[in-house]
């Protein structure tokens, strides 16, 4: 058995989200930067588990840019819809993850898919923080238990 601590990308992303500077206020910044550490965790979680990148590099890539454009405009009113399109984005890839890889955490996967449905298009972010962060700590401990099975 590992710990996510020899994922260094799972660890490095479980500290970002859970960190009381970037979680405060919820603003763009830590919705991108909790994106950019999700993105890096999964390809951290991909290469240890042997998984060939193939369709995850774009995917990733996608995920990232999505992250980045969050941060462009910071008043903009796409950005509820932009945060439930990067979130199903991220899902999609730890879906193909979890199907290729790590057949036990469908159940923990399922949780970061049902989070990232959670989240309304047409609300503000700031009035879905709970939901926001929720996701974030979905998808932390699909990550872990998928570190658990490498």
């Amino acid at each position: 058995m590992t710990s996510s601590k020899e994922v260094a990308e799972v660890s490095d992303y479980l500290g970002y989200i859970h960190s009381a500077d970037t979680a405060e206020g919820l603003e763009h910044k830590y919705t991108a930067g909790s994106l950019r550490a999700l993105a890096k965790a999964l390809n951290g979680v991909s290469t240890k588990s042997g998984l060939s990148k193939g369709e995850l590099i774009d995917k990733l890539d996608s995920l990232m840019s999505m992250a980045d454009s969050l941060q462009t405009d910071p008043q903009s009113n796409k950005h509820p819809g932009e945060v439930r399109a990067a979130f199903l984005r991220a899902t999609e890839l730890m879906e193909s993850l979890q199907g290729a890889k790590f057949p036990r955490n469908k159940d923990e996967v399922q949780a970061v898919r049902q989070a990232a449905t959670d989240i309304s298009a047409e609300e503000s972010a700031l009035q879905q923080k709970p939901k926001i962060m929720a996701f974030f700590d979905k998808a932390g401990e699909a990550l872990s238990a998928m570190v658990m099975n490498i």
